[in-house]
């Protein structure tokens, strides 16, 4: 399994932020919303988001 960071990245990567404070909400927002969706490994009837 290919890691999430990875397919974020590919996604923007001609993007820029104004700030690293900009960077960081879109990079946590990107997170949450990944791991709302994503079945964790071990609870696959729970998401990553219920076990955090």
């Amino acid at each position: 399994m290919q890691d999430r960071r990875r397919q974020i990245w590919h996604r923007v990567a001609d993007q820029r932020w104004t700030s690293l404070e900009a960077l960081n909400t879109w990079l946590a927002e990107q997170c949450t919303t990944h791991w709302q969706a994503a079945k964790h490994a071990e609870w696959p009837e729970l998401t990553i988001a219920d076990v955090l």
